[in-house]
């Protein structure tokens, strides 16, 4: 799909963002428009770039988009630099901002429009997809005129656009005559919504996850492959879920065919809800805010948690096997080592002996500490993000397992 001399001319229009993460620390100017800028103009496109930037970041933007090959670059002014802030890459973006920038209008053949936080826009195109982010859709319909228009999304932007679950915002939102609808629905892979119906694509595991602009990789690679097929949405949505794992493993708007043949076959959908039981200590405020996220970013990701903290709560020794009950049920472990808690321990080795996969996070895994987690078949890993998504498509791969069997 990536083949140079096929491929049309693609405007994006988006945002230049930097993006600042708390643990791990990391400080980079990027945003939806320069990672699908980028990832776009490594697919083969030439692409023209319509941004929003301050006099204070423009220097920096022009050497970032020069360094990633993106030459076509129009910029509207902004009175003030633009930051999305991350305790961690699996927490809630936090950002301020009102329209404070003049409205961006494009016209072009293939278009794809990202919602921004400082300035609204209007898009006309013959194939046009709109990737709302965390703005309100409708506005953005009613400034788009498209001959054939899509629009992708998360399960989390569907509902509040919608107020319903997936299907039901899917079908409701390709109601305003919309020709395709994509839900991404995290390590579940996502939902396809267009003439052939709705159709399921498995999301593509990867042995480091990196998920900050991953959708923004999604959107692009699924551009990327509508414009060049756009009777064929799904296999649109399988490339682009293609491009976000490789963006996740690399963390860079870069892709190239050499990086893609690398990556694993996508998971097979699933459909059962798989869940994860997250083994923890919860005694300290450290320890609970560490759950939190972990819980979050599970559910965030389409997966239904079991906490031992949150669903049976604090207690005595009658709380074991209410635990081991909860753990029973569920589809994969995620463990966090840290401190060695014996609580965790416990749960990690009854999961071992049922078979039933194990994940750990540990920030500072000593060589020697977790041995018998490691060879007894559990991955235990000091990145958070990679722990939160390995434990997700373990509990996938268990359903199907059971499916199966």
């Amino acid at each position: 799909m990536s083949g140079v001399a096929a491929v049309p001319p693609v405007t994006v229009v988006g945002g230049t963002y930097r993006e600042q993460c708390a643990e791990p620390v990391g400080d980079a100017l990027y945003g939806s428009g320069v990672r699908a800028a980028g990832i776009l103009t490594s697919l083969g496109h030439q692409v023209e770039f319509h941004t929003c930037v301050d006099r204070a970041s423009r220097r920096e933007a022009e050497s970032v988009l020069g360094c990633l090959g993106v030459a076509a670059v129009v910029i509207t002014g902004r009175p003030q630099p633009l930051s999305f802030r991350y305790a961690t890459p699996v927490s809630p973006a936090t950002w301020s901002s009102s329209l404070v920038a003049g409205p961006v209008e494009v016209a072009a053949d293939v278009v794809v429009a990202f919602g921004m936080i400082e300035t609204a826009w209007s898009v006309t195109g013959e194939r046009v997809v709109i990737d709302p982010q965390h703005g309100d859709l409708e506005p953005m319909l009613d400034s788009t005129s498209a001959t054939s228009l899509a629009v992708v999304l998360n399960a989390n932007e569907a509902e509040r656009q919608t107020g319903l679950g997936c299907i039901e915002a899917g079908h409701q939102i390709r109601g305003r005559g919309i020709d395709v609808v994509v839900i991404k629905r995290g390590a579940l892979g996502g939902l396809v919504f267009s003439d052939a119906g709705v159709e399921a694509y498995g999301a593509i595991p990867t042995d480091r996850v990196r998920p900050i602009g991953s959708g923004d990789a999604f959107t692009a690679g699924f551009t990327h492959a509508w414009a060049l097929d756009p009777s064929a949405p799904t296999e649109a949505a399988r490339f682009g879920a293609q491009v976000a794992a490789a963006h996740s493993l690399i963390g860079i708007p870069q892709v190239s065919p050499e990086l893609l043949a690398t990556l694993a076959s996508p998971l097979t959908p699933i459909g059962e809800t798989p869940r994860v039981y997250v083994a923890a200590p919860f005694f300290t405020l450290p320890e609970r805010l560490l759950l939190e996220v972990v819980r979050g970013g599970l559910s965030d990701s389409g997966i239904a948690v079991f906490s031992p903290f949150h669903d049976v709560g604090l207690g005595g020794d009658e709380v074991a096997l209410a635990d081991l009950d909860g753990l029973q049920a569920c589809h994969a472990v995620l463990a966090l080592l840290d401190g060695a808690d014996p609580g965790t321990v416990f749960e990690v080795g009854w999961a071992t002996k049922a078979s039933i996969p194990v994940i750990g996070f540990c920030g500072h895994p000593p060589a020697h500490e977790w041995t018998m987690l490691r060879g007894t078949g559990s991955t235990v890993t000091d990145d958070l993000p990679t722990a939160v998504y390995q434990a997700g498509w373990a509990a996938i791969g268990e359903v199907y397992r059971r499916e199966q069997s």
